[in-house]
């Protein structure tokens, strides 16, 4: 290849120059390039850094990062409306988060931080603080460790949550569950709640002493197949239960029995339709009855006792004259006849038969209970011995 040989008129030193001149033109273009680069990635990450700033200073939650030697690296400011202090003055004294947790949880909080020191597992716990005021305050504390790509530890990020509104609900919450539970098994009536398909899900401890079984024997003895529809017709149950369902209360009488030693007695149920805990269930109410239904039978009794004493005591009063006024001419005859008078043995059985009268009446008039026995045709007539007290 031949080589281009330079003109007379272009020295070496010329040439030489020039190239020197475009190489300074390329490097200051280079820098210039560098630099305008530079600024938009120093710009790109101030941009990238002010919105993390604006992103971590705005979260609603308490977030802090700790470096490997324990101090912070970053305090979100709503560490402020959560324990009354700046943030500042969490970074000037790392300490200050130990001493304002409660000093009934402060220990937990210390052993338990430090159990996870060297792992990559994450606390969440919860635990009280005191704030700037003194108040108490729930925090839902959950801690992880931060590693770089390369494996290297760079401290924990923590986030605090404040959960004293949700501790102060599960307060209550279990305070009208012991109200419930109290109320449930603290009442007359013995309860079984079914769900809507007659599974027992819950029994009070009164069903347990009326029916005499333990809660496990109830809980499978006391189904609605089981207990409701043994003996008892099913379609008549089964017609029951789908209008408890239906919002139709259903009130009912009927015989039960002891499970531990067979004694009958009497029973009211209540069938209804109710919510608990947002689910759908049936609640069996059942009343032990017997004392109702022997008082009933008393207040009958005496009811008919009260009937049988006014018709007793008028019967009395209209047989007592015509009987001692037949008592008196029968007597006046017999004075006047001759005990060889065949009719004189007649008289003294009139006599007889009076005085038989007067004794019923007596008794009719000291009737004090209402007894009654077997009549013909199977009616039962009241007994005038057993119900006297002046029998015998």
């Amino acid at each position: 290849m031949l080589k281009k040989e330079p003109s007379p008129q272009e020295s070496p030193a010329v040439t030489l120059d020039s190239g020197f001149q475009k190489l300074r033109q390329r490097i200051a273009e280079l820098e210039s390039s560098i630099s305008r680069r530079k600024e938009r990635e120093d710009k790109a990450l101030r941009d990238s850094a002010e919105r993390f700033q604006a992103f971590a200073d705005h979260t609603y939650d308490w977030e802090y990062w700790t470096a490997p030697d324990g101090g912070y690296v970053y305090m979100s400011p709503s560490c402020q409306r959560i324990t009354g202090y700046r943030a500042e003055e969490f970074v000037q004294d790392p300490d200050l988060l130990e001493r304002i947790i409660h000093p009934e949880d402060r220990d937990d909080f210390r052993q338990r931080s430090a159990a996870m020191a060297g792992k990559k597992s994450v606390l969440s716990m919860d635990f009280r603080i005191l704030d700037r005021s003194g108040g108490v305050r729930w925090i839902g504390h959950i801690c992880r460790p931060v590693y770089a790509s390369d494996g290297r530890y760079l401290g924990k990020r923590v986030s605090n949550r404040d959960i004293s509104n949700r501790k102060a609900a599960e307060r209550a919450l279990r305070a009208s569950a012991r109200a419930f539970r109290t109320i449930f098994n603290s009442g007359h009536d013995a309860v079984i709640i079914y769900d809507p398909d007659g599974a027992v899900t819950r029994v009070n401890n009164r069903l347990l002493k009326m029916f005499g079984v333990s809660r496990k024997e109830a809980m499978a003895r006391f189904t609605r197949s089981a207990f409701l529809e043994n003996g008892r017709a099913s379609e008549e149950m089964a017609g029951r239960w789908a209008k408890a369902l239906g919002n139709e209360k259903q009130i009912f009488e009927w015989q039960s029995r002891r499970l531990d030693s067979g004694f009958f007695f009497q029973v009211e149920i209540v069938l209804s339709k109710i919510t608990l805990n947002g689910r759908q269930r049936v609640l069996c109410a059942i009343r032990d009855i017997t004392d109702r239904k022997e008082a009933e039978s008393e207040r009958l009794k005496r009811e008919k006792l009260e009937g049988v004493l006014e018709m007793a005591g008028a019967a009395c009063h209209e047989l007592n004259q015509p009987m001692q006024s037949l008592l008196g001419y029968t007597e006046l005859i017999r004075l006047q006849m001759s005990p060889q008078d065949p009719l004189y043995e007649k008289t003294l059985k009139i006599r007889e038969q009076v005085e038989r009268i007067a004794a019923m009446t007596a008794k009719l008039m000291g009737i004090t209970k209402y007894e009654t026995r077997h009549y013909a045709r199977g009616r039962r007539i009241i007994d005038i011995d057993k119900a006297s007290q002046n029998c015998g």
